[in-house]
């Protein structure tokens, strides 16, 4: 509920700093996955309709060290292999994230400077009710449980981990793809037969 709102709000931010164009998108989220994976599908689906139509050369997200973090401790928690923990990266197709090597107070602290009102999705903040959404949960509970029971730097250190194993991942994809080109059958060799 609202959401037309926050869009429009966004948008007009948007057009005050100058930014041209500013497009809205309205997204039907449906599909498999539950509906955060739903929101995502629908999400990224708008921003790639929305980039063909100015052809843009890139789009610019937001995603910060916070939200790398939480990725990761989600992949964990689901027993995800190397290239689900690898994370967010920084660049895909597209698609680029300029803020993930900043924490998401930074990137607060930044709006505050510029005298810019972020709007804060109510999911994201008091998420104690177990109903709420399974990222607010993590970013609201768990990990600053981790941080106060483990010590500060804990989300930097799942997002290091995101780095290290998206080399990993990667480093991997490259020596299968390597080797599954240069892989070859033997050749069958033949007999000849025996004439009388």
């Amino acid at each position: 509920p609202g959401s037309a709102e926050v869009a429009a709000r966004a948008a007009a931010t948007c057009r005050d700093l100058g930014l041209d164009p500013v497009l809205v998108e309205r997204v039907d989220v449906v599909g498999p996955g539950g509906p955060e994976a739903a929101a995502r599908t629908a999400r990224y689906a708008a921003l790639a309709h929305a980039a063909d139509t100015v052809g843009a050369a890139a789009v610019l997200l937001g995603h910060t060290l916070d939200d790398q973090a939480e990725t990761v401790l989600l992949g964990l928690a689901r027993g995800s292999g190397a290239r689900s923990l690898a994370g967010m990266p920084a660049s895909r197709g597209l698609l680029r994230r300029p803020l993930l090597g900043l924490r998401r107070a930074d990137t607060l602290g930044a709006c505050a400077a510029e005298g810019l009102d972020p709007w804060h999705d109510p999911t994201n903040v008091g998420a104690h009710d177990d109903a709420a959404p399974l990222r607010s949960r993590v970013r609201d509970r768990v990990l600053p449980v981790l941080e106060r029971e483990l010590g500060p730097g804990v989300a930097p250190a799942l997002a290091r981990t995101a780095d290290q194993l998206r080399e990993d991942a990667d480093a991997l994809d490259t020596l299968a793809t390597t080797l599954l080109t240069t892989a070859t059958l033997p050749t069958p060799t033949t007999t000849p037969t025996p004439t009388t």
